[in-house]
């Protein structure tokens, strides 16, 4: 990912695994997540999305 990002001249977005302990490594890399589970109410797929989960990668991804 990091020589991707390298040298990409296009955004680099990180599309499958994303959790919030590892968007805080990928957001040196990336320049955006693609994710799903990982907002649902206890990660369960088949769950609302968690808004509190939510707020948190907004937090993390913004912190820089």
């Amino acid at each position: 990912l990091e020589r991707a990002s390298a040298v990409s001249t296009v955004p680099v977005l990180v599309g499958s695994g994303a959790t919030l302990h590892s968007a805080r490594s990928l957001r040196d890399f990336a320049d955006g997540l693609i994710i799903g589970t990982a907002l649902k109410q206890g990660g369960d797929v088949r769950a609302p999305v968690d808004v509190e989960r939510v707020r948190e990668f907004v937090d993390t991804w913004s912190n820089t």
